[in-house]
């Protein structure tokens, strides 16, 4: 994702720039000076945003983020006296390293790099009927027993987002990959139905609640009997940035009917 407000002129520009800067910076003899006097004070992430903190008294004009191909990420106007930018990230950059610059007219009077990667697993998964406390609130009596409750944790650097939610295997109701809809819960509306993604900021986990109802007690997929039946799931997560991830469990029905089964899930090797 780029910014919107560069132009193609504007990338070749910033370029041209910054090559010729770091030529100039690398071959002073005073570039441990400059260095030792970066006005950048710090670079990093918040959420989605990216948050540039540097001197108030500094002369500076425009601070500049270079993506990790070299191209132009995002540009930003530096008003005097300010000791902050932010720069929208989204979740649909390319990981890798980032080089923030920041300009006083063609000079470049200092410079940091951070690395953007998200790492989202899945840490989490429990039954919304095993757990009906832990359901989203004025969940219904059928999301309770047919929904489940995912946590997903980001260890990682930046931001990515939830797409879809999906259930194979030894499921009641297996999801129906064919569509487009997320089958994730909106919490966030009050109106419900499906979100179309989820955030997952850098060094956070977040809740996320099924929607197609995998658990459903009406079923020809899998069956329930006082010896227990005994079969295995993958819970399937789609990301904006990355790998799918695919985390199988066991699972076992002990009972007489699904619709009061006890149903047990566990762990399993991938």
């Amino acid at each position: 994702m780029r910014d919107s407000t560069d132009s193609i002129d504007r990338r070749t520009a910033i370029r041209t720039l910054l090559a010729s800067s770091a030529i100039a910076l690398a071959g002073c003899n005073d570039s441990s000076s400059i260095a030792q006097s970066n006005p950048l004070t710090n670079v990093s992430v918040t959420d989605t945003t990216l948050v540039v903190e540097f001197d108030a008294d500094a002369s500076i004009d425009e601070i500049t983020v270079i993506q990790p191909d070299g191209e132009a990420f995002a540009s930003r106007s530096v008003t005097s006296g300010s000791s902050k930018v932010t720069i929208d990230i989204g979740t649909q950059y390319s990981p890798g390293e980032y080089t923030v610059h920041a300009l006083d007219g063609e000079e470049t009077t200092g410079e940091r790099t951070l690395t953007l990667s998200p790492d989202v697993q899945i840490t989490d998964l429990k039954l919304g009927r095993n757990h009906p406390d832990e359901m989203y609130e004025d969940a219904n009596v059928l999301a309770v027993q047919a929904e489940t409750i995912l946590t997903v944790e980001n260890t990682g650097t930046g931001p990515n987002s939830v797409t879809q939610l999906l259930f194979e295997g030894d499921v009641p109701q297996p999801t129906n990959k064919d569509t487009d809809k997320s089958w994730i819960y909106d919490t966030s509306s009050g109106v419900g139905g499906d979100v179309d993604r989820i955030v997952i900021p850098p060094g956070e986990s977040t809740t996320i609640y099924s929607t197609s109802r995998p658990f459903t007690a009406a079923s020809s997929n899998v069956s329930c009997s006082s010896d227990g039946e005994e079969g295995q799931f993958t819970a399937i997560v789609r990301l904006e940035i990355g790998k799918t991830l695919r985390q199988q469990y066991d699972v076992e029905y002990t009972g007489q009917e699904l619709v009061d089964c006890n149903i047990t899930v566990s762990g399993a090797e991938q």
